[in-house]
C-alpha cells in the first residue's frame, strides 16, 4: 500500500476551525467538550471567515519559509518570527491581535480535531497596546430628537417610520429589524424571535402598539409566513436618517443612536425599580443581545452610574415624604 497523502497545511487549518462550530449558541452557555475540558467555539460565521483567512495565511507562510507541513509541528518560535514580519510590514496593533485570537483558536482546533496539544502562540508574546478611538457619530439620541426624527421620517415614508420607531422600543440592531419575518412574531404571546449576531436568538416582548402596527402592514399586504415585515435596505434607512438629522438640525447618530437611547432608558427604569447597578447592566446586556456585561459600558458610561445613584436616591426619597 502506498503511504498515505497527509492534507495540506490549509485543509488541516480547515479540519480544526470546522471542529469549532458553534452557530447560533450563547458563547457562555455552549462549550465543547473535550476529555472532561471545555473549550470555546467559533460562534459566527463571519469570525469563522476571518480566522480561516489569518490562519491560512500563517501555515502556508509558516510551509514556505520553514518547511511546516503538520500544524502539530509548528513551534511558538515560528510564530513570534511571524509576528515580527507583521509588525515590519506596518500592521496595526488590531490586526496583530486578531492574528494572536485566530491562532490561539487553530490551538483549540487541533487539540479537538488531532487530539494533540500543541502550543502554537508564545505564552510571553508581546503586542502593541491597542488605543481606543471615539467612534464618530455614537451615542444617544434624547427622547426628544428621536421623537422628531422618527415622526419626520414617517412622513416621508411610513414603512421607514415605523422601521425607526421598532429599533427605538426594543433596542434592536438595525439588520435585525429589517429581518424580522412574520413568522417570527408570536400574535398571541406578544414575542418577537430576533435573531442577533452570529445567528442567536433571543426572545423579546414586543410593545402592544408595535404589535398593533405589525399586525395591520401584515394584512394590508396579505404577507405570507416567510416574508420580512420590512422591505427597506439598511443604507438607504442610514442616509434617510442623516438627511432629517441635517434638514432638523440635530447632531447625527445614525440608527444606533436609537439603540443607544434604548439602553440607557431601560437602565434608568431597571434601577428605579430597586436593581443595582451590576444587576440593571445585566439585565440591558440581555436585552441588547450581548453575553457581556461589560459591553453596556459602551452604551451607559461609568460616569452615568452616578448620575443614575443620585436619582433613585431622590426618587427614594420622594417615595418617603409621600408615604
Amino acid at each position: 500500500m502506498g503511504k498515505k497523502s497527509v492534507p495540506s497545511p490549509t485543509r488541516q487549518v480547515e479540519l480544526c476551525l470546522k471542529s469549532l462550530e458553534a452557530y447560533g449558541q450563547s458563547k457562555h452557555e455552549a462549550k465543547i467538550e473535550h476529555n472532561g475540558e471545555y473549550l470555546d467555539g467559533i460562534y459566527s460565521h463571519k469570525t469563522m471567515k476571518t480566522y480561516m483567512n489569518l490562519c491560512c495565511t500563517f501555515a502556508k507562510w509558516a510551509k514556505a519559509e520553514h518547511g511546516v507541513k503538520k500544524l502539530v509541528d509548528l513551534k511558538p518560535e515560528i510564530t513570534e518570527k511571524y509576528f515580527e514580519k507583521l509588525k515590519a510590514e506596518g500592521k496595526s496593533p488590531w490586526t496583530l491581535q486578531t492574528v494572536r485570537s485566530a491562532l490561539r483558536k487553530l490551538e483549540t482546533g487541533v487539540k479537538v480535531r488531532f487530539q494533540r496539544t500543541v502550543e502554537i502562540v508564545p505564552k510571553n508574546l508581546t503586542l502593541p497596546i491597542r488605543e481606543r478611538k471615539a467612534r464618530k457619530n455614537r451615542g444617544a439620541y434624547s427622547r426628544e430628537d428621536a421623537d422628531r426624527i422618527i415622526g419626520a421620517v414617517r412622513k416621508d415614508n411610513y414603512q421607514m417610520g415605523l422601521l425607526l420607531e421598532t429599533q427605538d422600543t426594543m433596542g434592536l440592531r438595525i439588520h435585525e429589524v429589517v429581518k424580522i419575518r412574520v413568522r417570527d412574531i408570536d400574535f398571541r404571546q406578544g414575542m418577537l424571535a430576533v435573531k442577533g449576531k452570529g445567528g442567536r436568538v433571543r426572545q423579546l416582548p414586543v410593545p402592544p402598539n408595535i404589535l398593533k402596527k405589525f399586525r395591520a402592514v401584515m394584512e394590508r399586504q396579505n404577507l405570507p409566513a416567510n416574508r420580512r415585515i420590512f422591505s427597506e435596505r439598511i443604507r438607504k434607512v442610514e442616509r434617510h436618517v442623516k438627511t432629517v438629522c441635517q434638514r432638523l438640525g440635530i447632531a447625527e447618530k445614525g440608527t444606533h443612536g436609537f439603540r443607544h437611547h434604548y439602553a440607557i432608558s431601560e437602565y434608568l427604569r431597571l434601577r428605579m425599580s430597586g436593581l443595582t447597578d451590576r444587576q440593571a447592566r445585566r439585565a440591558v446586556s440581555r436585552l441588547l443581545g450581548h453575553n457581556r456585561i461589560d459591553v453596556t459600558y459602551s452604551y451607559i458610561p461609568r460616569e452615568f452610574t452616578d448620575f443614575a445613584n443620585l436619582i433613585v436616591l431622590v426618587f427614594r426619597l420622594t417615595l418617603l415624604r409621600n408615604a
